[in-house]
């Protein structure tokens, strides 16, 4: 109601629009979101949250590409840790695995010891390194899983709960052996 009442006082105020935005995301309503957010980047299109929550509207209805494009513009605008991660997300949901490793590394270089970023880039290089020895190429997968390992084990040793980390290290040092 806050917002609203702000907005009939001043349409033009970009982080009402953002906020109620972000509001409506959370009750699920995304059309209503998706209005706002864009309503809010035709005002400001310099506006990197804007950007960002839009991208998590594209991405719940599972059009990741245009989440990865507007996680991208928002980026351009910001260098922001969660938003490469999303990205990294985006990208491997479209099977874009060195995109999604890009993006996850920046996340891991400006985030430090995030547990979602440390665990999904450690999982797309297991799954990279299937693929590489799928192709014949065996030492270049053994660096791919010991990166993996190494990532895992830095997860494991920051949150020694994370059972899917500590799961997934084991499952690695066997195939390591």
């Amino acid at each position: 109601q806050q917002y609203v009442r702000v907005l009939a006082l001043d349409p033009t105020y970009n982080e009402a629009l953002n906020n109620l935005g972000s509001l409506y995301l959370m009750r699920g309503d995304l059309a209503r979101a998706e209005e706002l957010f864009a309503n809010s980047l035709e005002r400001n299109p310099n506006f990197s949250d804007a950007y960002y929550n839009w991208g998590q509207v594209k991405a719940l209805r599972g059009d990741f590409a245009a989440a990865a494009q507007l996680f991208e513009r928002g980026l351009a605008l910001v260098d922001d840790g969660e938003m490469w991660y999303e990205l990294g997300n985006a990208r491997a949901q479209l099977n874009q695995l060195p995109e999604a490793a890009l993006a996850y590394r920046k996340a891991i270089e400006l985030s430090g010891n995030d547990s979602r970023s440390l665990y999904n880039m450690a999982e797309v290089l297991l799954v990279t390194g299937e693929r590489v020895l799928a192709s014949g190429e065996k030492k270049q997968a053994l660096d791919l899983w010991r990166e993996a390992e190494g990532l895992l084990a830095r997860l494991v040793a920051l949150d020694p709960s994370h059972q899917r980390a500590a799961s997934r290290l084991q499952q690695v040092r066997v195939r390591l052996q």
